[in-house]
């Protein structure tokens, strides 16, 4: 398992997926790619049927590996439905935090039908994640933890969709004001409970 892993990993080459690209006004589109990964059952059957042969060479099998969306329906994006806007001040773990958020999320595809979950997207808050140490609201009060800053992210996030009429399956505000958003109008996130 661990020698096809490291094929893998050298060879694998994962599909992009196609994207819309809004700049102020004016929308574009981008091709996706196809990709190309190792069919892992497949290699694995080959190195053992070559097990005490003389075959040193095995010729590893592929799959190719679409993106999940069709450029053609990405297509029907013809406008910017809304937009939310807040600041943050550059440097330290809070801006690295709100940066890596913002890109886990960024250019992510919810067709309709679909749920979105914050959580999911950004995966496990932890260092070994990316995230740092930077201060966080707990039970009304501020401390140092890990990922401080990711709710500015839900918080922006939580204001686009409702300027655009979506309302959440699930959404709770801090437990103390932010100044990021007005009172009220923020969507914190609590791994585990709080999505």
């Amino acid at each position: 398992d661990n020698f096809i892993k490291n094929i893998e990993k050298e060879n694998n080459k994962n599909c992009i997926e196609p994207k819309v690209i809004i700049e102020n006004e004016k929308i574009s589109y981008k091709d996706g790619i196809n990709g190309k990964i190792i069919d892992k059952k497949s290699t694995i059957s080959l190195i053992k049927n070559s097990i005490g042969t003389k075959e040193s060479n095995i010729e590893v099998k592929y799959k190719e590996e679409k993106p999940s969306i069709n450029i053609n329906t990405l297509k029907k994006v013809n406008s910017k439905i809304s937009s939310y806007t807040t600041t943050y001040n550059a440097g330290g773990g809070r801006a690295k935090n709100v940066e890596l958020a913002a890109k886990k999320i960024d250019d992510f595809i919810l067709m309709p039908g679909d749920e979105f979950s914050y959580e999911k997207a950004l995966g496990d808050i932890t260092l070994e994640n990316g995230f740092f140490y930077a201060p966080v609201i707990s039970n009304g009060e501020l401390k140092n933890g890990v990922g401080g800053g990711v709710c500015q992210v839900s918080s922006t996030l939580y204001n686009t969709q409702l300027k655009a009429g979506i309302l959440p399956t699930e959404r709770r505000n801090h437990s103390k004001a932010v100044s990021y958003v007005p009172r009220g109008l923020d969507a914190t996130l609590a791994t585990g409970s709080i999505d």
